[in-house]
């Protein structure tokens, strides 16, 4: 179930018309960099995966925000506009760099706190043992 907050947060974020999208990454690709309207929809696609109910209840989410900003940033040249035909596979391509730097940082954190739990298990049993288990 979605808090009200969530909820709000998901219907006033408006991703722009996938129309523009297109439009927006030819536009990047003729420039040679990203212009502030295709900042402006990375930045909404990776706010809007964060409402989603399925990563909106952890606690470093700006951390994994700014991650998934920085990654669509860093391989937005890698969609070649005139290829995609339609502007919903370039939606697509940024939608899934966020999804999967979502899961890297949520798989990292998991293992840092098996890492952490085993190691105050140790403490408290006295057998402090240093050892790396995913």
């Amino acid at each position: 179930m979605i808090s009200e907050e969530g909820l709000k947060v998901w219907k006033t974020l408006q991703l722009p018309p996938q129309r523009t999208l297109l439009e927006m990454m030819r536009a990047s690709h003729f420039m040679g960099e990203p212009t502030p309207n295709l900042l402006k929809a990375i930045c909404n696609i990776a706010t809007r995966l964060a409402a989603h109910p399925n990563f909106m209840y952890y606690e470093n989410l700006d951390e994994i925000k700014h991650e998934a900003v920085a990654q669509m940033i860093q391989h937005w040249d890698k969609c070649d506009a005139d290829k995609c035909g339609t502007s919903s596979n370039v939606h697509g391509f940024l939608n899934q760099i966020a999804l999967n730097t979502f899961q890297y940082c949520l798989s990292r954190e998991r293992a840092q706190r098996n890492i952490q739990a085993d190691l105050l298990k140790s403490a408290l049993d006295g057998t402090l043992e240093f050892y790396y288990r995913p």
